[in-house]
C-alpha cells in the first residue's frame, strides 16, 4: 500500500509529530483533501499515540489517528480522540481510516487494552462506526459514546458510563473546578453554549479524557479547563 502507517508517542517524538502536523494542516490550507486540526493535545504533547498514514513518495499525509491510553480500576482501555483521513477515495487513499483503525486495534493487543471507544460527532458518523466493519455499540441510551469490546463477555461498569453521560460533563467539569468560584461561573456561563453544539461536547470530553489519561494534578487540571474554556 502507498501509505503507510507510523506510531508516534508523546512527548518522545514531539518534534516529529509537530512537523507531520504542521504539513497537515498545510495540506488543508491547500484543499488537498485532508481536512482535520490534528493537535488534540491542544498545543502540549502529553501522552497521546499518534498513527500517521503517509504516502512515502509524496510525503502527503493520507490519514491520521490519535488515541490515548486509560485506565479503570485496573481495566484499561483506549480513547480514540482523533480519525482524521483524505476524503479522496481513490486506489491510492481509499479505506486508510479503516487501516489506522485496524493497526489500532492490533497495537491494542500490546496495550493490554480491555475496549475501544469514541464519541461520534453527528448521526452519521454515528451510524458508520456501528456498521459491522467496525463494530462499535451502543451501552446505554443516555451516553453518546459507542463502544467496541476487544474481549469475550466484557462487562464495562455503570459507574464508567455514569462519567459518559452527557448531561453529566457539565458537572464533571465543575468538580474538576473544586473552589475556583471565577472558573465555577465561567463553566456555568458557557453550559448552554456546550450542551448546544456536539463539537464543543466532544472537544469538552476530549479535554476531561486527556487530563484524566495523564494524570494531571487538580490546579494543572484547573489550568488546561481555563486555558479550554477561554478558547470557546
Amino acid at each position: 500500500m502507498p501509505c503507510e502507517i507510523t506510531l508516534y508517542h508523546c512527548p518522545e517524538d514531539e518534534a516529529t509529530i509537530a512537523r507531520l502536523s504542521k504539513n497537515a494542516n498545510a495540506q488543508q490550507e491547500r484543499n488537498s483533501g485532508f481536512s482535520a486540526n490534528v493537535q488534540p493535545w491542544k498545543g502540549v504533547c502529553k501522552n497521546e499515540y499518534h498513527y500517521v498514514a503517509r504516502d512515502k513518495a509524496s510525503g502527503i499525509i493520507c490519514g491520521w489517528l490519535t488515541i490515548i491510553l486509560k485506565t479503570h480500576k485496573r481495566t484499561k482501555y483506549i480513547y480514540i480522540l482523533e480519525i482524521s483521513t483524505r476524503r479522496i477515495r481513490n486506489s491510492l487513499y481509499g479505506g486508510v481510516g479503516q487501516r489506522l483503525h485496524n493497526k489500532m486495534l492490533e497495537d491494542a493487543v500490546h496495550f493490554g487494552a480491555k475496549f475501544v471507544y469514541l464519541y461520534p460527532l453527528n448521526a452519521i458518523v454515528r451510524d458508520l462506526y456501528m456498521k459491522p466493519q467496525w463494530g462499535y455499540v451502543e451501552l446505554r441510551p443516555d451516553v453518546k459514546h459507542l463502544f467496541k469490546p476487544l474481549v469475550r463477555d466484557l462487562v464495562i461498569p455503570n459507574d464508567f458510563l455514569d462519567t459518559l453521560a452527557e448531561e453529566d460533563i457539565i458537572d464533571i467539569a465543575k468538580k474538576i473546578a473544586g473552589r475556583d468560584k471565577t472558573l465555577i461561573k465561567r463553566i456555568e456561563t458557557l453550559a448552554p453554549l456546550i450542551r448546544g453544539s456536539p463539537e464543543i461536547m466532544q472537544q469538552l470530553q476530549d479535554e476531561i479524557d486527556i487530563m484524566e489519561g495523564n494524570e494531571l494534578s487538580d490546579s494543572e487540571k484547573r489550568k488546561e479547563l481555563r486555558s479550554f474554556l477561554a478558547g470557546i
